[in-house]
């Protein structure tokens, strides 16, 4: 009704002074037309504003109850005593990560939760049948006496540990956390905890005391995570990176980090038996009290690196480099060290070098050497 009187009265409201009702018939009448055509099109346009509203809408609403559908038919798959049905769920939350970058961090939630719940309870029945966790020693790859671990990780939890350190996962966590920073989000509401498990938006993974042998986090973005007092026996993380990672007190024997990169990783008092590093990068690295066992160095990065009161039992340092590494009480005496480089490496009294690499050293490492000059002072 509305529409009708304005298309009726609308020229007489808006050209009435131009609009001479004694003449309409002749020249007004197309004046007349010209607005009632221009007013019906602009109701027309304002109309399909108002559809084109609804319809964007409806598909946000209808967007948003597919996704909800989703995420609920994967918590049950994830909740299945199928294992395959477990290994369906994860991969469905971790499409809808992809799919709706709005619930990426409810995802690796839900994800790091499963974890926590599945890698610790395996630990606990292993804590109830024999008194403790199995350590390193027990579980020794590769020495004579050593045996593997009877478990290795599980076909679920190792999907669940791809989707959370996928590179493709870090990055729409980290875009969640640079929006939320932009919002003024303050910095507490950036990590959510979850039965001693966080993810933080950052891309840090938290999930210590974890039971993971022979996990496959090959290619893995671990950047900032703790990953301390688990086992990793076995793990491939080849290519992977632990800048500023945290794996200190680890069971890492036979743990393949070939080509990773370890800017600043706390590798301290960790067990490292037949290791590989080949090309590693270990910049920063702490290792000290660390105990490698015939582990491959081969091209290691071992710039500035904290190897201090170290052993390197066994071990192949081939082409490593170990410029102004502290090597204070380290040793290396039965390391293979063909081409390894020690530039300006602290050393002292204590440290043990094989023959081989004497003379390369410089005279001020020299007199360290032989306790005749402290390098701490």
């Amino acid at each position: 009704m509305a529409l009708f009187l304005l298309v009726w009265k609308g020229p007489y409201l808006l050209e009435g002074d131009y609009i001479s009702k004694s003449d309409v018939r002749s020249g007004s009448a197309a004046l007349i037309t010209g607005l009632r055509t221009s007013l019906i099109s602009f109701a027309a346009a304002i109309g399909a504003a108002f559809a084109l509203v609804y319809t964007i809408r409806t598909y946000k609403l209808s967007r948003k109850g597919q996704i909800t559908d989703r995420f609920t038919k994967s918590l049950e798959r994830l909740g299945s005593d199928d294992i395959y049905g477990r290994i369906g769920g994860i991969m469905a939350l971790e499409q809808i990560a992809y799919d709706a970058p709005e619930q990426a961090e409810n995802v690796s939630q839900i994800l790091i939760h499963f974890l926590r719940h599945h890698v610790t309870k395996k630990g606990e029945k292993k804590s109830k049948k024999g008194g403790k966790r199995k350590s390193a020693n027990e579980m020794r790859v590769g020495r004579p006496g050593g045996r593997a671990p009877e478990d290795p990780v599980e076909a679920d939890v190792q999907a669940a540990l791809r989707a959370v350190t996928r590179y493709q996962m870090r990055a729409l966590l980290e875009k969640r956390s640079r929006l939320g920073e932009m919002l003024a989000i303050s910095v507490n509401t950036r990590g959510q905890h979850l039965d001693g498990a966080e993810i933080n938006l950052s891309g840090g993974l938290k999930l210590s005391n974890a039971y993971l042998p022979f996990a496959d986090l090959s290619e893995a973005n671990l950047q900032d995570a703790d990953l301390s007092f688990s086992i990793l026996v076995g793990a491939n993380l080849s290519q992977s990176s632990f800048s500023r990672a945290n794996l200190e007190s680890c069971d890492l024997d036979g743990a393949d980090f070939s080509g990773s990169m370890m800017w600043e990783t706390n590798l301290s008092r960790t067990s490292l038996h037949n290791c590989k590093f080949n090309k590693a990068t270990m910049t920063d690295v702490r290792l000290e009290w660390a105990r490698l066992y015939k582990a491959d160095l081969t091209g290691a990065k071992l710039i500035n690196a904290n190897l201090a009161n170290a052993t390197f039992t066994g071990c192949i340092l081939k082409d490593a480099n170990l410029g102004r590494a502290d090597l204070r009480g380290t040793d290396l005496s039965e390391a293979y060290m063909e081409g390894a480089s020690l530039g300006n490496a602290v050393l002292d009294r204590h440290t043990k070098l094989p023959d081989s690499i004497l003379s390369t050293l410089s005279d001020k490492q020299k007199a360290a050497l032989n306790g005749e000059s402290d390098p701490s002072c």
